[in-house]
Parts: structure tokens; C-alpha cells; sequence
């Protein structure tokens, strides 16, 4: 898990530095055989008085009033290809970060011998959209994509997290599917149906 979230950190600052490749309000293309439209909403609720946290953290009144946010969940194949694979995702993706409970979306390269997507990693939540308030949201989780699925809903997972150093209390998910359908429709040149995936724990790392 170090190793996780120092390879996050790194890319987090490129994307922080770099800013957006499209312009927003682009449309996804028809996705490639090795390729799926992937949607889902992340969302937070603390247990701490965030009050509280904004004095300690030293936000000024403007950010207090400011939503959270979320960057994209990414995990590259191999360590060593990390900064070339995050470089491509930013490009075919104009849009990394979102608002606490908006619906992400995204273009994700498949397995191309088994269809399968993994992901291992960690995605950056900035209560009042600071870096001063940042968590990692863990993502340990596998599925597979049938051939011709071009888009596919995750679902929605709400994070509950307790204490000022905001540790991971419990993860729910909700199923939105048609609201999921019309933020899709709306980013895509064409209509795909979502596919829903049966999810997969990752298998535990031998010791």
C-alpha cells in the first residue's frame, strides 16, 4: 500500500501542475475493442466536526465554504510504464476531478487477453477542495467486460470516515443506474447501455 499511494502522490502533483488537456464539455468517441466508457459517483461523509478541522488546517473563510472533491481512480498495469500509461489517461480524459457526490466518468484501457480491470490504487478527496484536507480513497476491486460492452456503471460508493485523521469507517454502495444512464448520454457522441459488472475483491497480497 505504500507503494500505492507514493506512485498516486507522484502522479497527483503532474496532474495538479498540468492541468486539463481538453477543453470541458468534450464527448467520449466510440471506444476502442480495448477500451471501456467507465461511470461511477464517490462520495464522503465525516464523522468530524468540519468546523473544527477547517480551524486546524488554517482554510480561510472562502475555502470553508467550498465542496469536496475527488480526482479520478487510476492504476497503471506496471510500476515501470506508470508515467507514460497516467500521461495517455489524462489525454483521452478532459475532466480528473469532481465534485463530492457527482458522477465520474471516464475512458479506461481493458486487459486485452482477458477483459478484466483491476483496480488497485487510490483516489485524492480534498475536503473543501484544499490539499491542506486531503484523504486516499481506497479502490481494491477486479470485474470483466463482456466483448462489445462499451460502457460500464461501478456504482455509486459513499465513504464514512471517523476521527481528525478521517480513517476509513465503513463503505457503502448505491445503485443509480438510470441517473448513471443520463450522465453518460450526456458526455458520449452516441448511446451505449451501461453494463453492470459483478465486482471482485482483489485477492490478498501474500506476505
Amino acid at each position: 500500500m505504500k507503494k500505492i499511494f507514493a506512485v498516486f502522490a507522484f502522479a497527483l502533483a503532474i496532474l495538479v501542475s498540468d492541468g486539463q488537456i481538453f477543453a470541458a464539455g468534450g464527448k467520449f468517441s466510440t471506444p476502442k475493442n480495448d477500451e471501456v466508457i467507465l461511470i461511477g459517483k464517490i462520495s464522503v461523509t465525516p464523522e468530524e466536526n468540519m468546523d473544527f478541522v477547517a480551524e486546524t488546517r488554517g482554510l480561510s473563510d472562502v475555502l470553508k465554504s467550498k465542496q469536496g472533491t475527488y480526482y479520478l481512480p487510476f492504476a497503471s498495469k506496471k510500476d515501470k510504464s506508470f508515467e507514460k500509461d497516467y500521461e495517455n489517461f489524462k489525454k483521452a480524459n478532459w475532466k480528473q476531478q469532481f465534485n463530492d457526490g457527482e458522477f465520474f466518468y471516464a475512458t479506461y484501457k481493458l486487459n486485452k487477453s482477458s477483459r478484466n480491470m483491476k483496480f488497485n490504487c487510490l483516489s485524492a478527496y480534498w475536503f473543501f477542495n484544499s490539499p491542506n484536507a486531503a484523504i486516499y480513497l481506497p479502490f481494491d476491486f477486479n470485474f470483466d467486460v463482456p466483448e462489445g460492452v462499451k460502457a460500464v456503471y461501478i456504482g455509486s460508493f459513499n465513504f464514512t470516515t471517523t476521527g481528525d485523521n478521517f480513517a476509513i469507517k465503513s463503505v457503502k454502495t448505491r445503485d443509480e443506474y438510470e441517473a448513471a444512464q443520463k450522465v453518460l448520454d450526456s458526455v458520449t457522441e452516441e448511446h451505449y447501455d451501461l453494463y453492470r459488472p459483478y465486482i471482485k475483491e482483489n485477492p490478498k497480497e501474500k506476505k
